[in-house]
């Protein structure tokens, strides 16, 4: 199922969260599932920047004020940004898998995510509850 919901500033794509901490997105022009928006499992990957635990609840996201840019919190303890229009091309010109990875993690020790929200001016505000 799906536990959280986020629509692009412009209504171009939409994003929802499943309780495995995948981000599905979607065109909303096409209906079509363009992504999904998870760490893939690669060895040389920092488990700290980009592991995210089985099951890990979703509680946070934003798209930038251009939409091209998507903020994830989870009860994982870390921030995660996509590059939207990177994942979007990726699947339409290799035509390769949909899972892409995120362009960087802010892992935050011990504070969950609760909440995430862009300012006009496109800087990141999160609020955290700390563990």
């Amino acid at each position: 199922g799906v536990n959280k919901v986020q629509i692009s500033p412009g209504g171009r794509y939409c994003a929802g969260a499943d309780y495995s901490g995948a981000i599905h997105l979607w065109d909303l022009g096409s209906g079509k599932k363009v992504s999904v928006l998870h760490p893939m499992d690669d060895e040389s990957a920092p488990v700290s920047s980009f592991y995210v635990r089985d099951q890990t609840t979703v509680h946070a996201m934003s798209f930038s004020t251009g939409g091209d840019c998507l903020a994830v919190g989870s009860d994982d303890c870390t921030v995660r940004l996509w590059d939207v229009r990177t994942a979007v091309a990726a699947r339409n010109n290799a035509k390769e898998s949909l899972q892409t990875r995120p362009v960087k993690a802010f892992p935050t020790r011990r504070t969950v995510v609760m909440d995430l929200q862009y300012t006009k001016r496109n800087l990141l505000l999160a609020v955290g509850k700390y563990t």
